[in-house]
């Protein structure tokens, strides 16, 4: 067929359809004509062929009328497409009274690109599927382009605030995975693995108050604003770095760790997924913390109650109950504060010289009633240091026993070995040794004396 013919035909086809239409008024009909070849046609014969077929609707208010110009097959770059419908748009000479719509299909993977610059180039309209399903390689995915509209703080008047429902139910009908990592909507699409990535994240968030615009670290939009949540933005496996769990426990259970903690728990985490080669749940992320720290219902070393006084010399007496392996253990301490006494007791009783290196509490909430946390980090004369952590409505306590925790911990890993050599406050020589050697260790060493001076105080 010629130009001439190819016209003819659409525009016989085009007449018999207005004739039926205009036998049923009761109906109103709109017209869509697609110029099926249009991205391989010249663009001078594809406005002909449209402007003779609008010749024959006559669109009108009563008639509408759409030109729909597809790019049925990519043959050319996004910026190409575009041209072709700017120049349909601006030499069209109904442009005012249709509709010019566009149908990007995905075979150079640039479908959603020619549909932003097809808009941008004057077209009214685009035709798509969800998630790009269609033929062969697919249609534009309509659930990109109006993500990446509202991504820009466009209203793209359709509504996601259910992805993984809209995901749901795509699915069920069309029995075809969305892919994971699919723009948007994908399970993957908020997730960070790597270490960098989540350390980003976690500080993006640290920063983040109240009110913000949402600027984050690889995250373009809030998850919240399509119904995720936070708890699959960070997820750890043998790639992840300190941030993400420490992200993750912090999200999860108020815990703010140290840094040296996240270091410290990171090495844990490396090791329980390098030898499993798998990613870490939630829970087992919390029940490795808990075992490595101390955070057991029973602790291996635990604090049953304790008093403390203030003597003459500006000294602290402290007196206490312990449970070890089932066995109760009386301590008996003296220090310049607390911990300082604490660890005179604890280092008498179990025979072992160490130091306490660093201290940090914060509350669990903003409430008065709101249970503290206290973390410990233990230095032992080999050089080796070992976390503790403890929780109580009571500060004072809760520091205690994440000291005690401390000290399980380094007898858990088996590199110090805690044998308790009687009631602390018969001590042996070795016990007395010990404990002259961790008071002496904690006055050597000033840089100690801000953080663990102000727990003290606090607990005087």
């Amino acid at each position: 067929m010629d130009k001439a013919e190819v016209i003819a035909l659409a525009t016989r086809a085009t007449r018999l359809i207005r004739q039926q239409c205009e036998q049923q008024p009761e109906t109103r009909w709109q017209y869509e004509y697609s110029p099926e070849t249009f991205c391989f046609t010249e663009p001078e014969f594809a406005l002909e062929i449209c402007e003779a077929v609008a010749d024959v609707w006559q669109p009108c208010a009563e008639r509408p009328m759409i030109v729909n110009l597809p790019a049925t097959v990519e043959v050319n770059t996004p910026n190409v497409y575009a041209d072709q419908i700017e120049y349909f748009c601006r030499h069209f000479s109904r442009r005012g009274e249709v509709c010019i719509s566009v149908h990007p299909h995905n075979d150079r993977g640039t479908g959603v690109a020619s549909a932003e610059l097809a808009v941008m180039a004057g077209a009214d309209r685009v035709e798509g599927c969800l998630f790009g399903n269609g033929e062969r390689t697919g249609n534009v995915c309509l659930v990109t382009l109006a993500m990446n509209l509202y991504s820009q703080g466009i209203d793209p008047e359709l509504r996601f605030e259910q992805m993984n429902r809209v995901v749901e139910v795509v699915e069920n009908c069309n029995q075809i995975p969305v892919h994971p990592r699919h723009p948007w909507a994908g399970s993957l699409a908020y997730t960070a693995f790597s270490g960098s990535h989540q350390d980003a994240i976690k500080k993006g968030f640290d920063a983040r108050q109240p009110g913000d615009p949402w600027q984050m670290p690889y995250l373009p939009i809030d998850p919240q604003d399509i119904g995720c949540s936070y708890e699959a933005v960070i997820r750890v496996n043998s790639q992840s770095g300190k941030s993400g769990s420490a992200w993750l426990i912090e999200q999860n259970h108020g815990l703010k760790l140290p840094r040296g903690l996240q270091q410290d728990f990171s090495q844990h985490v490396q090791q329980a997924t390098d030898s499993d080669g798998k990613e870490m749940t939630h829970h087992a992320l919390w029940q490795l913390f808990r075992t490595r720290y101390g955070l057991q219902a029973q602790p291996a070393l635990t604090l049953l109650d304790y008093q403390s006084a203030s003597q003459q010399d500006g000294q602290l007496s402290l007196q206490a109950t312990l449970r070890h392996h089932g066995e109760t253990r009386r301590l008996q301490g003296q220090g310049n504060g607390l911990l300082s006494a604490a660890a005179s007791g604890l280092s008498a009783l179990f025979r072992q010289p160490f130091m306490i290196k660093d201290y940090h509490e914060h509350t669990l909430g903003a409430r008065s009633d709101s249970r503290s946390v206290a973390y410990i980090r233990c230095v032992f004369p080999q050089g080796e240091s070992y976390w503790g952590v403890g929780i109580d409505n009571d500060v004072a306590r809760a520091s205690l026993q994440a000291l005690c925790n401390a000290l399980s911990a380094a007898d858990q890993a088996g590199g110090t070995k805690i044998v308790a050599g009687g009631d602390a406050h018969h001590p042996t020589k070795h016990g007395a040794e010990g404990a002259v050697a961790t008071v002496a260790q904690l006055q050597r060493h000033p840089q100690h004396g801000v953080a663990l001076r102000q727990a003290h105080q606090r607990f005087h």
